[in-house]
C-alpha cells in the first residue's frame, strides 16, 4: 500500500511538473508571438513613414515642376507681348516717316 501511495505521489509529481513544462512552454510561445507582432508592427510603421515621405517628396516636386513650367510659360507670354509691342512701334515709326515722307513729296 506504501508502494502504490508513493507512485501515485511521483505520478502526480510527473504531471504536475508536465503541466508547469507546457504551461511554461505556452508562455514562451505567446511571448514569441507577441515579439513577432512587436516587430512586424515596427516594419509596417517604418514602410509606412517612408512611404509618406516619399509621397510628400513626390507632391513638393510635383507642385515645383508645375511652378516652373508656369514661370517659363508666363516668361515666354512676356516675350511674345514685347516682341509684339516692338513690332508695333517698329511699324508705327516706319507708318509715321512714311507719312512725313508722303507730306514732303507733296510740298
Amino acid at each position: 500500500a506504501d508502494n502504490n501511495s508513493k507512485r501515485t505521489k511521483e505520478q502526480q509529481e510527473q504531471t504536475e511538473e508536465r503541466i508547469r513544462e507546457r504551461k511554461q512552454l505556452e508562455l514562451e510561445r505567446e511571448r514569441e508571438k507577441l515579439m513577432y507582432e512587436t516587430e512586424k508592427q515596427r516594419i509596417e510603421q517604418i514602410f509606412a513613414d517612408e512611404r509618406r515621405m516619399f509621397e510628400q517628396q513626390y507632391r513638393n516636386e510635383r507642385i515645383e515642376w508645375q511652378d516652373t513650367k508656369e514661370k517659363e510659360r508666363q516668361n515666354n507670354e512676356l516675350m511674345r507681348l514685347r516682341e509684339k509691342q516692338s513690332l508695333e512701334e517698329e511699324r508705327n515709326k516706319e507708318r509715321t516717316q512714311w507719312e512725313k515722307d508722303k507730306q514732303r513729296e507733296r510740298k
